[in-house]
């Protein structure tokens, strides 16, 4: 079977979450989250959001299936790799926190996200699953409607939140990391999906914004990091560094395969990109927990950060070789066999003699 890879998201996916990555190695350098010191370079999540929304986008917008059978395809990729993690996690503290099999740990907020604070975006993507199709039923007539709606009103709900001024962890909590603040982030890849599969001259135009989306990238991040943060990181930052990415995606779109190291790389990359994600910061901290560990990373203070990169990478690509992948080809399975059984001729049809 041809792979049906876009190398030109697989580069944007990449680069995604080796931001994510870098964002949690500085933790090794005695920085943290909220250090304004370092070049920051953007928010990877932001990236995997508008890209999720696009790539979901366009299955919504050509999927004649059920709503269950969406689901249930959508929930064989993301939960096996995330329960693993979860229950390693819960098993290792010897507690169980029900709210994160339930995704509701960031719903409004992302202060009961201590116990496994990355899992915040997943609620994002979880709730997305599980809400956006709905509108969806509507699709012959008012899809660019919702769409729209939906970012204004989660726009809005933004607006309404920051308006009494907020410091930087309440921003980080109530705004950055909940569902309810989120959404509007994945409905611009909708956005950017649904030009693409019914304006195509515009998909075009758009096409040549590339540079434009890439300068609001880097413009994003080096205004936050050289203002730190301020009115700008509270009302403009996350839309900015949105639509700079929605700028982004027509032209990457194009670029369907490459070629040498550069292609591997971004390939792999992205291939083990959300088993990195679920790896690569609070298991990992865990695991430096171990007490025969401490003596050794009090000694050679460079060990946490080796042991950071050799675990979020060799941990990554087992998951996803053995519990991601397995997965996903149960899921191919199940489709193709729902596809078979459809086109398996009844008894009628047999003995009339048609095939």
């Amino acid at each position: 079977m041809a792979s049906k890879r876009i190398y030109g998201l697989d580069i944007l996916r990449a680069t995604a979450i080796l931001l994510v990555v870098f964002q949690h190695s500085i933790f090794y350098f005695g920085f943290n989250a909220y250090d304004h010191s370092f070049i920051s370079f953007g928010d990877g999540v932001n990236m995997f959001f508008v890209l999720s929304g696009y790539l979901i986008g366009r299955i919504l917008l050509t999927n004649k299936g059920s709503l269950i059978s969406f689901w249930s395809r959508r929930w064989l990729r993301t939960l096996p790799a995330y329960i693993f993690i979860l229950i390693l996690l819960m098993l290792w503290d010897s507690n169980f926190e029900l709210r994160y099999f339930t995704f509701t740990q960031a719903f409004f907020n992302a202060k009961y996200t201590d116990f496994y604070p990355e899992s915040w975006s997943l609620c994002v993507e979880e709730w997305f699953y599980l809400l956006i199709p709905l509108l969806f039923l509507f699709r012959k007539r008012n899809t660019l409607t919702w769409i729209f709606l939906t970012i204004v009103i989660i726009t809005a709900i933004r607006i309404y939140k920051t308006s009494g001024g907020m410091d930087i962890i309440s921003w980080d909590e109530f705004i950055r990391k909940s569902v309810i603040t989120r959404l509007d982030s994945i409905m611009y890849g909708v956005l950017a999906a649904f030009i693409s599969l019914n304006f195509s001259q515009l998909w075009d135009k758009l096409k040549k914004l590339f540079p434009l989306g890439l300068l609001l990238w880097i413009g994003n991040f080096l205004i936050s990091d050289i203002y730190g943060f301020g009115q700008y990181k509270i009302w403009l930052s996350i839309p900015i560094e949105t639509i700079a990415v929605f700028f982004m995606i027509p032209y990457l779109s194009t670029i369907k395969t490459g070629k040498g190291i550069a292609y591997r790389f971004f390939t792999f990359i992205s291939m083990i990109s959300y088993s990195l994600y679920l790896i690569n910061h609070t298991p990992i901290n865990k695991f430096l927990e171990i007490d025969q560990l401490q003596a050794y990373t009090k000694i050679y203070t460079w060990l946490p950060f080796v042991i950071f990169i050799l675990i979020s990478f060799l941990g990554a690509y087992l998951m996803y070789r053995f519990i991601e992948k397995p997965c996903m080809n149960l899921r191919n399975h199940m489709t193709f066999r729902k596809r078979n059984l459809q086109t398996i001729p009844t008894s009628k049809d047999s003995l009339s003699g048609r095939i």
